[in-house]
């Protein structure tokens, strides 16, 4: 509980302990999401449920490892829900927060996962695979970042070289 002075822009609240200071101060600035984005909600608890058992799976004593994975992994899914949630177009610097701390946070997560997994060659030789294209993506994930970011490309969009554009188009 904290002490809140204003719930909205309009009127104060006195000056007691308000039980909603999260919901009234993260409101104001966050307007009521749609449909479309009120996914991250039911994903989280999935995500939870996996950390959670990926920790019960993997944790051994004198081994400290599976508790910094199960920390990273909780952190990993604070952050996709932020992500996730706060659009760019609510927060551009917040959503690019919660979208960096996901991407670097993810490298510890996966070697870590890939260093608990048990001796098994063909779990582990997936894990390797999917791990190497997810990281390979990144490449291009960031280059596009950078071009729409920097150079003002519009949108999503990668910009053709001029010879391999289609000048027939009405």
């Amino acid at each position: 509980m904290v002490p809140v002075r204003f719930c909205d822009h309009r009127r104060p609240v006195s000056r007691t302990l308000c039980l909603h200071a999260f919901h009234c101060t993260y409101f104001r600035y966050f307007p009521k999401h749609s449909l479309s984005r009120s996914h991250t909600k039911p994903c989280l608890g999935p995500r939870f449920a996996l950390v959670g058992l990926w920790y019960i799976l993997t944790r051994r004593p004198n081994s400290s490892l599976p508790n910094f994975i199960a920390g990273v992994g909780l952190f990993r899914t604070l952050t996709c829900g932020g992500w996730t949630y706060v659009t760019s177009t609510d927060d551009h610097d917040w959503h690019d927060i919660f979208m960096i701390s996901y991407l670097v946070a993810t490298l510890p997560w996966t070697l870590g996962c890939l260093a608990l997994t048990p001796k098994n060659p063909t779990a582990l030789k997936f894990r390797k695979v999917f791990a190497g294209s997810f990281f390979a993506t990144l490449v291009p994930l960031i280059y596009f970042f950078i071009q729409h970011k920097v150079h003002r490309v519009a949108g999503g969009r990668f910009s053709m070289p001029p010879a391999l554009q289609n000048t027939n188009t009405p």
